[in-house]
């Protein structure tokens, strides 16, 4: 297992880099039918140069090609007409002269597309993500990347902070387990850290917390909240609210009382909430009547899939456990709003939270970066995502 805090890993493999390493090689060649050989004379020696790699200020990865070797082997030219056959006599040497000054220019172009190209790429690597002007998801690096003779694996924060005040999480992610495949070319790990990270930002943050009325329900469902009624309502299924307080509307306001909590494990993904749902009769003279507290639980299955380099993610099967806390319209039975709560749920709820993991969940890659052949599993306290890449529009 890693030993290294990151909320999200990636690894590169051989058969990824093969694959960059063709990419690089088809634009170079294209590159190279621009070479311009000067009207000069001489030759440079062969120079020793060096690849490093290092992180920027933002904490992106950035490439800096520190050397360069290019060796052409032999060169061999052939003039033709006029007096070409005193001309070949020396051709060794011309052929001498151009190949210094060829083997230069390679590596000038190799140099340019590392520091400028290359960097201009992964300066579309998304350090860290916007969400809905709320939240901001850290991608920088938070250490040097490993290498083996396999694979690259890079380490990342992974971290959702509230957009307004970065403060970290209290909890820090559980280590990545062992694995050992390197058939694809990118395998990426995201952490149930990085799902529970927005959770207490959000719970912290007083986010999770909504006043539903009427008017936030589909017309099949608004008559629930009603205290007088012909059908069912919530007048009806407790008489004491509609005797006391008869032709009103009540309102319900929603708040989470403990953090969200996400757990992967290799059956999938779980999400664990709580919280208290208070309503309120709404009077002609726009006052609220207290009516009772009710103490909720609810665990719900969570299925995510992949699509255009995003994670995307809905609501599965829920769950939900009712107990009244406290009542000011008399003895209430637990079950007694069991009926209205599930349909708030289904109709407002699980809909609400929909909506939000339809935005998707957007990987670290450059922008001409797009997966192919990809698929997507549960491991122990984290999703994985193993795919092929293909470069390009």
């Amino acid at each position: 297992m890693d030993n290294i805090d990151s909320g999200v890993k990636a690894r590169i493999t051989s058969v990824g880099l093969n694959y960059a390493k063709d990419v690089a090689l088809e634009i170079l060649a294209q590159r190279i039918g621009d070479v311009h050989i000067p009207n000069q004379s001489g030759s440079e020696g062969p120079v020793d140069y060096y690849l490093t790699k290092c992180v920027d200020a933002q904490g992106r990865p950035k490439l800096s090609a520190k050397s360069c070797s290019c060796d052409m082997g032999h060169v061999s030219i052939s003039f033709h007409g006029g007096a070409s056959s005193i001309y070949n006599l020396f051709s060794g040497y011309v052929a001498d002269s151009l190949k210094g000054q060829l083997q230069n220019q390679l590596c000038q172009l190799v140099t340019q597309a590392i520091n400028d190209d290359a960097n201009k790429a992964l300066a579309t690597l998304p350090v860290t993500v916007d969400i809905d002007s709320v939240f901001l998801l850290d991608y920088r690096l938070v250490s040097n990347a490993t290498f083996t003779p396999n694979y690259i694996e890079t380490y990342h924060k992974g971290e959702i902070y509230w957009a307004k005040s970065k403060t970290e999480a209290p909890f820090t992610p559980a280590p990545f387990p062992q694995f050992n495949e390197t058939s694809k070319m990118l395998y990426l790990w995201v952490s149930d850290y990085t799902f529970n990270s927005i959770a207490y930002q959000a719970q912290n943050n007083q986010f999770l917390q909504y006043n539903l009325t009427q008017n936030d329900l589909p017309d099949s469902v608004k008559p629930l909240l009603n205290t007088t009624c012909s059908d069912i309502c919530i007048g009806k299924i407790i008489p004491e609210i509609g005797r006391k307080y008869p032709n009103t509307v009540v309102r319900l306001d929603l708040m989470s009382t403990i953090e969200p909590k996400v757990t992967v494990t290799k059956a999938g993904i779980t999400l664990t909430c709580g919280g208290q749902v208070i309503p309120y009769a709404v009077l002609s003279d726009n006052s609220s009547a207290y009516l009772m507290t009710l103490n909720a639980n609810m665990t719900a299955g969570v299925n995510v899939s992949l699509s255009h380099e995003k994670i995307f993610a809905n609501i599965g099967q829920t769950d939900i456990k009712l107990h009244v806390a406290k009542s000011d319209v008399g003895h209430i039975k637990d079950a007694a709003l069991q009926f209205i709560v599930d349909s708030i749920l289904k109709v407002f709820v699980v809909p609400m939270l929909n909506s939000i993991g339809s935005k998707g969940f957007p990987l670290p890659v450059t922008d001409d970066i797009h997966f192919v052949n990809s698929s997507l599993r549960f491991v122990t306290d984290a999703v994985l995502v193993s795919t092929d890449v293909h470069y390009g529009a």
